[in-house]
Order: structure tokens, then sequence, then C-alpha cells
């Protein structure tokens, strides 16, 4: 979501109420503008950056769960799949 320029805090504000609305067990937060999330979202984790949810993927294994993992083409969030 790079590209939203000036809209970024409203879109991710907006995405963190429609994440919220949809009752998830667990949100994993990831990039600078996603804290802008949080408000809607206090019990997600939230890391400023791939490299930190990294490292906390690879302290909290994860098996029998499903993932959707969304980002911003720009941020390279694929390289977290082998982490999960």
């Amino acid at each position: 979501m790079y590209e939203l320029g000036d809209e970024s805090e409203a879109e991710h504000a907006a995405l963190g109420k429609l994440i919220a609305d949809s009752k998830f067990d667990l949100v994993i937060l990831a990039g600078k503008d996603m804290h802008f999330a949080l408000g809607y979202l206090p019990k997600a984790y939230y890391f400023p950056d791939k490299f930190s949810l990294h490292n906390w993927l690879m302290d909290n294994p994860m098996t029998g769960t499903s993932f959707l993992v969304k980002g911003s083409r720009g941020m390279s969030l694929e390289t977290v799949v082998p982490f999960i």
C-alpha cells in the first residue's frame, strides 16, 4: 500500500476496522504504516518491518493454522512464508 501517499493513514485505519469486523483469532501486522490499523486491533501483534516479523515467527512456530499474507508488493512479504 506504499502507493497511497496522503491517503495511507486513512486507508490503513480502514483496513484495521475491516479486519476487526472479521473476528480473526490472531492478527499480525507488519510495515511502518500498519500502526494506523492498531486503533481497531488492540490485541494485534505489530512489527514495523518484516525482519522483526521474521524473528517473531521463528520464535513462535505455528501448525494447523490458516494464513492470509497481504502486503504491498514493495514489502516483499512472500519472504516470510518459509518462516510460517
